[in-house]
């Protein structure tokens, strides 16, 4: 993850990293464990000894959020309110978010490729459209709508990583100021 040329790919790395460090885990002991599994099973596959972990798989930190085993994590990426309640300027404005992030979406697929120009710009564009999405979601809010099927599912996302969604904003904030600055620095 952390070479992907893709900028989504880097940005998830960069917030799993600093999310693991505040809870005392290094990604290093999380490579070597999820090494050590792969290893292990095929040793069992082949009726080969187990190979001894790195890392201890019963230690405190690798453990240390135990509702990440064994669920799949996925998000609905519904943002529509129903559609009864939803006025035709807040309806516009969300298709308009939809696209204009898609875009910017695909156009990060390039980002390792971009120079300190090209990355700055998309930083822009991309702090832009969350911008936009926080002044729909508070519209949403105002109006009395309810809040789209996507906001439930990344809060549940979150809680079975063991962090809150202003905390996650945060970190993830702090995260990619830091990172980017050393990436335009280049």
């Amino acid at each position: 993850m952390r070479h992907s040329a893709d900028f989504q790919t880097q940005e998830l790395y960069e917030f799993t990293e600093a999310h693991l460090e505040k809870l005392g885990v290094s990604i290093v002991e999380v490579e070597r464990f999820a090494i050590w599994q792969a290893d292990a099973l095929e040793a069992m596959g082949r009726s080969r000894p187990v190979p001894g972990p790195e890392v201890d798989p019963a230690s405190e930190t690798l453990g240390c959020s135990p509702s990440w085993h064994g669920q799949t994590q996925t998000l609905t990426m519904d943002f529509a309110s129903r559609d009864d309640l939803e006025a035709p300027l807040v309806a516009d404005e969300l298709q308009n978010l939809q696209k204009d992030h898609g875009s910017l979406i695909l156009m990060g697929e390039g980002y390792g490729k971009f120079d300190s120009a090209g990355k700055s710009i998309l930083l822009d564009k991309l702090k832009d459209v969350a911008e936009r999405w926080q002044v729909y979601l508070a519209r949403l809010r105002l109006m009395g709508e309810p809040e789209p099927p996507f906001m439930d599912s990344s809060r549940k996302l979150l809680q079975r990583w063991g962090i809150g969604a202003s905390d996650a904003q945060a970190l993830l904030g702090a995260t990619l100021t830091e990172w980017h600055q050393k990436r335009l620095d280049f």
